[in-house]
């Protein structure tokens, strides 16, 4: 075959290759195109290139290379502009490639471990020339950015509830589970709002409340409340007076009873008296009467001591007999006295309790205010 000839085929071969690797967007399938190239140029040349052999060899290197039954072509002398060359070249790209394509693997791979665990702050760095992998690492890249710029939105919006800016919402922009969080945590914020705002209509009432009780209080501290003590604190000294009074006045009522039992011990032996001068008068009218003449008159004077000792014991008697209701009287009324004096002291108690109430109570009130 001419030589003209097989630079026609040649370029039919290479034209057709770079079609089909731009039509579909792959590396893989230029790097294929380029080994079916260099394959048909080995074909023609065979008969004509003495390192044949060498490059088919390349080739099926080549081709391991690419099925990844291999990491990377053993080294191959050759000639500058010979074919081994170029299929040296070509290998090398492709490891490159191959390399640079791992490396993003790689990445990615502890990438999803990290954003597993949480993290979601790290990103894809490393990045590749062949078209899918590197859209794929940009869309991942993406994905992260948003999640990332979701997540911290939702931070910020419930460190701001937690601050009590209740009213901080954040934009959902995106659907989905994350767009449900969004929406929750917008739900919470209008729920904390609403009860932001019960408490401070809650809180005014108590202010109001308060406002009222602080305003009996002072009341209750009036000058009339603080006068009324004083009556109270008043009329205890003067209960107190009063039965101390009734006290003495029993003291002096037993006195007098004493004393009127006494005059009546006195009367008794008086009357006692009495009995033996009305004897001894009887006894003189007898002997009156024995004299005779001579003795009428001595009987005159008998009778009359007889007289004088009867109206005397009938004196007595009367006496005795008032004496008796007077002590009698004097008793009753020490008793009723002592009993005034009892309920005295009892009221003056109760009267200081309600006092020490009263006092407990304006204490109270100092303290609230």
């Amino acid at each position: 075959m001419k030589n003209s000839t097989k630079i026609i085929i040649l370029s039919i071969l290479g034209i057709f290759g770079v079609v089909l690797a731009v039509t579909v967007n792959s590396a893989w399938v230029s790097a294929i195109a380029m080994v079916i190239l260099m394959g048909t140029a080995i074909g023609l040349n065979t008969a004509s290139v003495s390192s044949g052999n060498e490059a088919i060899k390349q080739l099926a290197e080549l081709e391991e290379l690419m099925q990844f039954k291999r990491n990377q072509m053993e080294p191959h002398p050759a000639q500058p502009g010979s074919m081994e060359e170029k299929l040296s070249h070509l290998a090398k790209t492709h490891e490159l490639i191959l390399e640079q394509d791992t490396k993003v693997a790689g990445e990615m791979v502890l990438l999803a471990d990290k954003v597993r665990r949480g993290h979601f702050m790290c990103r894809v760095a490393s990045d590749t020339k062949t078209p899918h992998v590197h859209l794929l690492r940009k869309t991942m890249n993406a994905m992260l950015d948003a999640t990332e710029k979701n997540l911290d939105q939702a931070i910020n919006v419930l460190g701001a509830l937690s601050e009590g800016k209740f009213s901080t919402r954040a934009s959902v922009g995106v659907e989905g589970k994350m767009a449900e969080m969004l929406e929750k945590i917008n739900a919470l914020g209008t729920a904390l709002q609403s009860m932001e705002t019960q408490n401070n209509e809650a809180k005014e009432v108590l202010n109001n409340n308060t406002k009222q009780l602080k305003d009996t209080l002072e009341s209750l501290r009036a000058k009339e409340f603080v006068e009324l003590n004083g009556m109270i604190n008043t009329t205890v000294e003067r209960i107190q007076r009063v039965a101390n009074k009734e006290h003495e006045l029993s003291d002096n009522l037993q006195t007098l009873a004493g004393n009127a039992q006494e005059t009546k011990q006195i009367l008794t032996t008086i009357g006692d008296i009495a009995d033996q001068t009305n004897l001894l008068a009887l006894n003189a009218a007898i002997e009156a009467a024995r004299a005779g003449e001579h003795g009428r008159g001595f009987a005159v004077v008998a009778d009359e001591v007889r007289k004088l000792a009867e109206r005397t014991q009938k004196s007595l008697a009367e006496t005795s007999a008032t004496i008796n209701i007077l002590i009698q009287a004097i008793n009753d009324n020490s008793d009723s006295l002592n009993k005034n004096m009892d309920e005295m002291m009892n009221l003056t108690q109760y009267v200081g309790t309600v006092d020490d109430k009263m006092s407990e109570v304006l204490n109270s009130m100092d303290r609230l205010q």
